[in-house]
């Protein structure tokens, strides 16, 4: 991280810069290998954050990390608003320690956490426009249907989407659909499938587009939670002008949260 990057008025240690950022309450998103492919992503929030030790226990997720998920490299990171309506991601590397079934908040209610420990070193800022994965919500809204040996699969039944970046969308898979195994668990790393996607807004029809493409599965995580697999998958064959609508919907989507987080 540069020196003053983010308090122009004079330099601040690291320490100094978690304390004032990484504060309990504050919420944050969990980010597995964000140098890989195609990473996975998390929202939680802060419960304690132990400078000296160098130890944070944040809320669970939802869906819930899990021992079995496997990732090289784990990161937190936050919105810091620098005033004059200039805002950054500071992002910290973590590990996972401990989970935790039984933490309890101030009003003793037990709640399942995480305890992590992070590298007070390796805190820097997070390029938010490349690692801004989108979680669709009831105002910018994504459905897509996948094609499969003859057969489509549309998002609420055989998939929910849980992000979709600039060059990638991440599926949640669940495990059975009406008493059934889902097909979609058997894609693998390196399938290419199609898919058809449709971009919904709810107060701006100029960001509405309906486009066609292929997607490879280039991440696979079939122990996602305990009811879910995951998959990741690059977006491939978009034209140039379905490119600009989609880069279009994600921009005013990023806006949007963080015009909501920061009020």
């Amino acid at each position: 991280m540069e020196k003053n990057q983010f308090d122009q008025t004079r330099p601040r240690s690291a320490e100094l810069e978690i304390s004032r950022i990484y504060r309990p309450g504050t919420k944050i998103e969990v980010v597995f290998d964000m140098d890989a492919e195609y990473p996975i992503v998390r929202s939680a929030h802060i419960h304690e954050c132990d400078l000296p030790g160098a130890r944070m226990i944040i809320s669970q997720t939802n869906p819930e990390i899990l021992p079995s998920l496997q990732a090289k490299k784990m990161n937190i990171s936050t919105l810091v608003n620098l005033g004059e309506n200039r805002k950054i991601r500071a992002g910290l590397d973590c590990r996972v320690l401990d989970f935790m079934k039984d933490y309890r908040l101030s009003n003793q209610k037990p709640v399942s956490a995480v305890r992590v420990a992070f590298v007070p070193e390796s805190l820097q800022v997070v390029n938010v426009r490349s690692a801004y994965r989108f979680k669709p919500n009831e105002i910018f809204r994504v459905d897509i249907e996948i094609h499969l040996a003859g057969t489509v699969y549309a998002s609420e039944q055989y998939c929910n989407i849980d992000n979709i970046s600039f060059n990638g969308i991440g599926l949640v898979l669940p495990r059975m659909v009406n008493g059934n195994p889902n097909p979609l668990l058997e894609l693998s790393i390196g399938q290419e499938v199609a898919i058809d996607l449709r971009l919904s807004n709810a107060r701006a029809e100029d960001l509405e587009a309906d486009m066609s493409c292929d997607v490879i599965v280039v991440r696979k995580e079939p122990d996602f939670t305990r009811r879910s697999g995951y998959a990741g998958m690059r977006l491939t064959g978009l034209s140039q002008w379905d490119v600009e609508k989609l880069n279009k919907f994600i921009h005013h989507a990023q806006l949007h949260e963080i015009q909501k987080s920061t009020g």
